[in-house]
């Protein structure tokens, strides 16, 4: 059944998107940080939209915090306000 308030290829994204424990090694831009799981394994966590502006004092160098990324792109996850 389709439901028009829901982008089907939108839903089906979010319910293939998987949330990770990182650490926030550098900070790349000022939306972004270089951040590593804990098998060593190196991605960008970014900031949501949602909270660009406000997001300087939520997270620094150094915090662990938690990722929403694809499973089909490990390079890139997008940080989870707790």
């Amino acid at each position: 059944m389709h439901n028009p308030g829901i982008d089907e290829s939108e839903a089906d994204e979010n319910s293939e998107m998987i949330v990770l424990d990182v650490l926030l090694k550098e900070m790349i831009h000022s939306r972004a940080f270089r951040a590593t799981l804990k098998n060593g394994h190196t991605l960008v966590a970014y900031y949501p939209r949602s909270v660009a502006g406000e997001a300087s004092c939520l997270w620094s160098v150094g915090d662990n915090a938690k990722v929403r990324m694809s499973p089909y792109d490990m390079s890139r996850g997008e940080l989870i306000i707790a």
